[in-house]
């Protein structure tokens, strides 16, 4: 009996210290997921403001909506390519955010649904594949608590690279089964450029800034200059054009504010000068 309690002693204080050890990293998961929520939740939210309002396109609640649709499809694009974890299941987790953006656009532009889930996805597309060059040289958002020297990672790994390849053959499949607009391809891709500055310079300097003001620096430069560049596609209706640049203003400030929730969280981006090599 005596020899019992201290073992079962012991065992307490070893699974203590694992619990301990853990904390941590569930807390960081817990803020995730509250993040995404809230994100999911706002869409469900300006839903119901679209519908009993009877807004749309360019009214003050749509501008907003469609701010808070490209700010989700530039946060899936960073998700997807700079996050942690394997990505296949990066990109599962990125499926929802595309999936109620669609939604919400179409409700926004009263537009269909499969045309702007095609052109979502053809944006996310072209949205990542700057961050993807980046991945490569070695950029990438990991815990704060994780040793310099294992944080830059500058290659995806093999299954990363076939799985990244899967998802542009899916991407362009499901483009063209969803009806997507070939005859715009061309001002597509300009909206997406466009529309790509945000995620590009806000995204990274929210992530990697250790001091808060640097972060609103680029911001009011960025996203108004962004949203005059999308009146001049011929995507979207050229008479908006106050309205777009509201949009971006919209899109910037929920991008910076996720950003800044997954900083708070406990995870940083890191550079190539930042560590050494490691697998991604």
């Amino acid at each position: 009996m005596s020899s019992d309690v201290p073992t079962s002693m012991l065992e307490r204080v070893a699974a203590a210290e694992i619990a301990d050890a853990r904390s941590p990293v569930d807390q960081r998961r817990l803020v995730l997921r509250l993040l995404a929520a809230a994100i999911l939740l706002q869409n469900l939210v300006w839903l119901v403001v679209l519908r009993t309002s009877g807004s749309d396109w360019p009214s003050v609640p749509a501008v907003i909506a469609m701010g808070l649709v490209f700010a989700q499809v530039g946060l899936a694009a960073v998700l997807v390519v700079w996050g942690s974890g394997p990505l296949l299941l990066r990109s599962l987790a990125a499926i929802p955010l595309i999936f109620f953006a669609a939604i919400l656009a179409a409700r926004s532009t009263n537009e269909n649904l499969p045309v702007w889930s095609s052109v979502l996805l053809a944006i996310v597309a072209i949205v990542a594949a700057p961050l993807a060059v980046a991945r490569l040289a070695g950029v990438r958002i990991v815990p704060d608590d994780e040793p310099l020297y294992a944080a830059g990672s500058r290659q995806f790994t093999i299954f990363g690279l076939l799985t990244l390849t899967t998802l542009v053959a899916v991407i362009l499949g499901v483009c063209r089964l969803l009806r997507f607009p070939w005859d715009e391809i061309g001002q597509v891709a300009l909206f997406a450029l466009a529309l790509g500055g945000i995620p590009w310079i806000c995204s990274p300097t929210a992530l990697a800034a250790d001091r808060w003001y640097w972060v609103v620096v680029p911001a009011p430069v960025v996203c108004p200059l962004a949203g005059w560049l999308i009146s001049l596609t011929g995507f979207p209706p050229e008479e908006h054009k106050l309205a777009l640049i509201a949009m971006a203003s919209v899109q910037g400030a929920l991008t910076i504010g996720a950003c800044a929730v997954v900083r708070v969280a406990g995870y940083r981006l890191v550079w190539p000068s930042m560590g050494g090599r490691s697998s991604g």
